[in-house]
């Protein structure tokens, strides 16, 4: 058959015969031969020989034509090496850009096994080498990446990025170094500790700039590793801290939000007071009983009269008789146990307004406080709270310390009207409240326009002098690590060149599915 045409659609067969072209069980099989005045050099030595010694077959797999597979019938030469003072004595030629020592694929196709196996590896790449004709096996897929030379940086780079990432979250953590200034993957460490990436420092030489989170370790790392270094913590974690300390603060100064009850509104009710509601029928029951019993008791009858005449177990009766009134019956029978939380119901309302809503938790605070009640009893207050809380004035609860966390860190050009009017309530009725906006909208403007070195060192002193526990913790923090807060509050370096490769590194993690030890992810992230 005329295979002129195939030739010019695969190039790579150029340097050899083809001969033949079949369709055989669904893959493409094409015959071919080495030429025999083609010359090949010794792997060893390097002479070159065109002596042929024998011949054999080879059948390397190719890239799919039209989505059939296709595999290369090859017959080979074996060579003498003419250097008499070569070791090897004979040799098999390889035909270059069509095979390689060893191989059981074209270079072609390697070339696509091994970019499918950089970009996917695992599971999707296999996957994907199906879809394109070519079926690999996952742990093929992974052996073929871990194959592949790692590339080793000489010096390290000028502007240096640090980041950790979780192998098994909790457990086992690496970090990843990043070239900020081409956003190109340096190296991966085994772990996150300061010690080794002061090693690594110190092994590559040359960094000016290190960007970081506020993590004590890389700052210990960077400070021994490379002294001379500037160090920068990442704007994003400086606000994430900000906002912890907001969280906090707010939700201790919650309770003191309570709208103030209007003139004309009556007396607010106390906090476990509740709306009346209608009896149920085993209530109404023990009052019919309740009387009955004590009707008979007024004329002369027994327990065991009064048993027999209202059918009633004795032991019942008994109770009925020592209760002056039916009220020792009405807790039980709707599921209220009041005498044990009476005393503590304000306490419990006040904790679930500060935001404070799970049932153990407030439990496990009234046993520290020696206080005896079953979580069953605590569970069925804060259902009741939830489901008609009660008002501690005459306006209502006051708002959510989520809500007001929410308005208070957004930007005040993108808040709603509500957030608005919320923000400036809560500042309204509380002094505290309206110093923790202030501080906030001085930080954001300080980080916003990069005023770090003329406004941090006010700013903290304000965070002192606020009174605010939280705040003063947050600044005392940021004092110990002020040269980094300071640049990073000033460069324009940040870290989310850093945080983009962590992200890519937590899909490659998933995509190979139980496989993605430390050298795995490496060899992904380091390739180019």
């Amino acid at each position: 058959m005329d295979v002129e045409p195939l030739c010019l659609l695969l190039p790579h067969l150029a340097a050899v015969e083809v001969q033949r072209v079949a369709l055989v069980g669904g893959v493409i099989r094409i015959e071919a031969r080495t030429r025999d005045d083609a010359a090949a050099q010794c792997p060893d030595c390097g002479t070159p020989s065109a002596r042929a010694h024998s011949r054999y077959q080879r059948h390397p797999a190719d890239t799919a034509i039209g989505g059939q597979p296709v595999a290369i019938d090859l017959s080979a030469r074996r060579l003498f090496c003419d250097n008499s003072v070569c070791p090897r004595h004979s040799f098999a030629e390889q035909v270059d850009g069509l095979t390689l020592r060893y191989s059981r694929r074209t270079t072609g196709l390697l070339e696509v096994v091994r970019a499918v196996a950089i970009a996917l590896a695992g599971r999707a790449g296999s996957r994907l080498m199906a879809v394109l004709g070519s079926v690999l096996s996952r742990t093929t897929m992974v052996n073929l990446l871990l194959a592949l030379p790692t590339a080793r940086p000489a010096c390290a780079p000028r502007v240096l990025g640090v980041d950790d990432f979780a192998l098994r979250k909790r457990y086992v953590y690496g970090t990843i170094l990043i070239d900020m200034e081409s956003g190109e993957v340096v190296d991966v460490l085994s772990d996150r500790t300061g010690d080794t990436l002061a090693a690594w420092l110190t092994a590559h030489p040359g960094t000016e700039i290190i960007c970081r989170d506020r993590a004590g370790a890389y700052a210990d790392g960077a400070t021994r590793g490379a002294p001379g270094a500037l160090q920068i913590a990442d704007r994003w974690h400086l606000w994430k801290n900000l906002a912890d300390a907001v969280d906090a603060t707010t939700r201790r100064l919650r309770p003191r939000w309570t709208p103030p009850p209007p003139d004309a509104d009556p007396a607010p009710e106390e906090p476990d007071a509740w709306p009346a509601r209608p009896d149920p029928p085993i209530v109404l029951r023990h009052r019919e009983r309740h009387a009955a019993v004590h009707a008979l008791m007024t004329r002369g009858a027994g327990v065991t009269r009064i048993a027999a005449e209202l059918r009633l177990d004795p032991k019942t009766v008994r109770k009925f008789m020592r209760a002056d009134t039916i009220e020792d019956f009405l807790a039980t029978a709707r599921g209220e146990r009041p005498q044990n939380l009476d005393r503590h119901a304000e306490y419990l309302v006040t904790r679930f307004n500060e935001g404070c809503t799970r049932a153990d938790i407030l439990h496990a605070e009234l046993t520290a406080q020696g206080v005896h009640v079953s979580s069953r009893t605590v569970r069925r207050f804060v259902q009741r709270l939830r489901r008609e809380p009660p008002t501690t004035t005459g306006t209502g609860v006051a708002p959510k310390a989520t809500a007001v966390i929410k308005a208070l860190l957004s930007h005040p050009d993108g808040r709603a009207e509500e957030d608005n009017l919320l923000v400036k309530e809560v500042c309204t009725r509380s002094l505290e409240m309206e110093t923790v906006h202030s501080l906030i909208g001085g930080f954001a403007t300080m980080m916003q326009n990069r005023w770090g070195i003329t406004h941090l060192d006010a700013w903290l002193a304000r965070c002192e002098n606020s009174g605010l526990p939280e705040l003063e913790t947050l600044a005392r923090g940021l004092r110990q690590d002020q040269e980094a807060v300071r640049a990073g509050l000033s460069l324009e370096w940040n870290s989310g060149k850093v945080e983009g490769n962590v992200n890519r590194l937590k899909m490659l993690k998933r995509q190979t599915y139980g496989r993605a030890r430390l050298a795995v992810l490496a060899k992904h992230v380091t390739q180019p």
